[in-house]
């Protein structure tokens, strides 16, 4: 749930084998829009200072207080979007798109009904140099993946009046993306299996 970055903060910098960490704030059920295309499932993550946790693999990533945003490739394969066109976003208007993104966090659309894009805390504040003050995101990087156990032990000891608590690591989102993936190659399968059972029918017909 949203909390103060500072108190977030606090207890982070107090975990032990943790080496960078950043913050964001992400709503959810957001309107996205190009013409021709639009989707109400859109989630929209601001972004602070320090590490980002996806990759910019097209463009550059957003920064200053202006109207860029980051969109996920997925997004821009299925709209067929590129660098320098324009997104619209619910409540908020046009957007330059200045850069495309692989998150290793999330699905990628539309196998995923969430569209996900990045925009900096700068359009919000005004200033480009601004911090996120609420945030209900928070990554971190460690020292010693391998001892990954002793972190999350602190980190759950550490957050005894947080609510709506959810701990993700990589291990763990790898493997929901392959379950999903099974999911879409078993959907797949199905889907051939329909469509050669109905063409033996329409052969055995004709």
């Amino acid at each position: 749930d949203q909390r103060s970055v500072a108190d977030t903060d606090r207890r982070l910098r107090a975990l032990p084998n943790v080496r960078a960490r950043s913050y964001r704030y992400e709503a959810n059920n957001i309107g996205l829009f190009t013409e021709g295309h639009g989707t109400g499932n859109g989630t929209a993550e601001v972004v602070g200072p320090g590490r980002r946790g996806y990759g910019v693999v097209s463009g550059r990533d957003v920064s200053g207080s202006g109207r860029n945003v980051v969109i996920e490739r997925g997004l821009a394969q299925a709209w067929a979007l590129k660098v320098g066109d324009t997104l619209g976003i619910e409540r908020l208007g046009a957007f330059h798109i200045s850069g495309i993104a692989v998150d290793p966090e999330n699905v990628a659309y539309p196998l995923a009904k969430q569209a996900h894009v990045w925009l900096p805390i700068g359009f919000f504040a005004r200033e480009p140099a601004a911090r996120l003050d609420q945030a209900n995101i928070a990554l971190l990087w460690l020292v010693d993946r391998s001892q990954l156990a002793v972190t999350l032990q602190q980190a759950r000891a550490t957050s005894f009046d947080i609510s709506g608590l959810r701990l993700l690591t990589r291990e763990g989102v790898a493997v929901q993306l392959h379950e999903a993936a099974g999911i879409v190659v078993a959907l797949l399968g199905a889907t051939s299996l329909i469509a050669a059972i109905a063409a033996g029918v329409l052969l055995g017909a004709s």
